[in-house]
This record gives structure tokens, sequence and C-alpha cells, in this order.
């Protein structure tokens, strides 16, 4: 967006055009700024407009966890018990059998 409109201002050496690429360049840099700042509050999900009915972001999958202990006791359970290195395990020597 803005590395053309900088390329003929240096090209041409034309005050007009390097107006131009500071009124492209500012234009990028704002967008690059509601897009970053648009990533970060999508990261978080504050419960602002949809309260509860999102589904991404930190604060809903703290309150999901929070919210049903069971989700937390299966969790716990999986881990601790070994049944992820086991599940590994047997993943990979399925992939061995198809593969041969």
């Amino acid at each position: 967006m803005w590395y053309r409109p900088l390329y003929r201002a240096t090209r041409t050496d034309s005050a007009l055009k390097f107006g131009w690429f500071f009124i492209c360049y500012s234009a990028s840099f704002i967008f690059l700024a509601f897009h970053v700042l648009f990533c970060v509050l999508a990261a978080v999900a504050p419960p602002l407009v949809f309260k509860g009915k999102s589904l991404t972001g930190v604060l809903p999958a703290l309150e999901i966890l929070t919210y049903n202990p069971m989700l937390g006791q299966v969790y716990m359970y999986f881990r601790g018990s070994g049944k992820a290195a086991q599940m590994k395990r047997e993943a990979t020597m399925g992939a061995m059998m198809h593969a041969l």
C-alpha cells in the first residue's frame, strides 16, 4: 500500500507524490494499529457485547474451566494417569502399521 507511492515519489522527485506517500503510509499505519487492537481484543475476548456467547479467547476459556468442575477433573485424570503418553504410543504404532 505504501511501497509504490514511495517508489514513484523517489523516482520523479515530486513533492506532490511525496505527499501522497505520507498519506498512504499514515493510512496503512492506522489500519495496522486497528488490526493489532482487534487481535488483542479477540485473544482476550472480554464479554462486552455477547455476554457469555463467545467461545474464543482467554477469558471465556477460564470461565468454562471454572464453571464446569467435571471438565477439570477429566483433564487432571487424563494428564495424571499417563493416558496421554499411552495414546501417543498407540498413534505412533498405528501410523507405522499403516505405512508398512
